[in-house]
């Protein structure tokens, strides 16, 4: 039970850096444009 919960926030975690990744790279293209 305790390894889900661990897995279940490290995946959270990885997820919200997808998701500020993402973002940056769209203001990155915005940029060049």
């Amino acid at each position: 039970m305790k390894n889900i919960k661990e897995l279940c926030e490290k995946y959270q975690g990885s997820m919200e850096i997808n998701i500020e990744n993402a973002i940056f790279q769209l203001i990155l293209s915005f940029l060049k444009i």
